[in-house]
């Protein structure tokens, strides 16, 4: 049971769920799935320096060999479920959306992942960015969106690793990731002007890398999440055949 309840809250789990409801909605899932997806990612950004600033400890059974607040997944959960909270139709979609919430927590809790303070306080960061989103980005296209997510990740990262040097493997996908995100949305979008700003940002990246390698491996997450919006062109362009 406590293992079935810590898939609510995997981290893995939900982003693929969400890359699989970008890429296959009907819509253009610039409007509904996409900025889930760059909010998701930012998640990861902001939770890794929020981390690094409070330092508290997780429990002494803990499997995670990281600072305990705020909770990762609970961080991440939140924002996943509470996006459909507010974008979902009808009482009883909302109800099971805030249950699993709940439940994530729990599973979390029994497993000994978090105290109930990291538990209970967490989600006050990803209910913020929500509203943030919702009061200054929700009206904005996804072009502006898009350039929002990529700058702040990118200074992020680029301050991190100049203070405290390497950065932490979920601050690298969520910066990297959100450059791939952002590149494969402007190529189908064929804005390829814009692709300079990315090769900016690559280049930025490069020059924080600990090693070529580093580097090397790190854009492997570019990679990965410039393929969604590409797939999701392709088979856009299938239907209308």
């Amino acid at each position: 049971m406590i293992d079935f309840l810590l898939l609510l809250s995997n981290d893995r789990l939900i982003m693929l769920i969400a890359v699989l409801f970008f890429v296959f909605s009907r819509d253009d899932g610039r409007r509904n799935y996409a900025p889930l997806v760059f909010l998701l990612l930012f998640a990861m950004v902001y939770k890794t320096v929020l981390k690094d600033v409070f330092r508290l400890p997780a429990p002494i059974a803990s499997p995670t060999k990281n600072f305990g607040f705020p909770s990762g997944h609970m961080n991440f959960a939140t924002m996943f479920y509470l996006w459909f909270v507010v974008n979902a139709k009808g009482y009883i979609s909302r109800t099971l959306l805030v249950l699993s919430l709940i439940f994530a927590g729990v599973g979390l809790y029994l497993s000994g992942y978090h105290d109930a303070f990291s538990i209970l306080v967490t989600p006050i960061f990803p209910i913020t960015c929500l509203f943030l989103y919702r009061r200054f980005l929700l009206d904005r296209n996804m072009e502006f969106q898009s350039l929002f997510f990529l700058t702040i990740s990118t200074c992020t990262i680029f301050i991190t690793s100049l203070v405290s040097g390497a950065p932490k493997i979920d601050l690298v996908i969520g910066a990297y990731g959100t450059l791939g995100f952002y590149v494969g949305n402007t190529i189908t979008t064929e804005k390829y002007t814009r692709l300079l700003l990315a090769f900016a940002c690559l280049l930025l990246f490069f020059i924080t890398s600990q090693s070529q390698s580093t580097f090397l491996g790190n854009c492997c997450w570019t990679t990965v999440f410039a393929i969604p919006p590409i797939l999701k062109a392709l088979l856009h362009q299938l239907r209308r055949a």
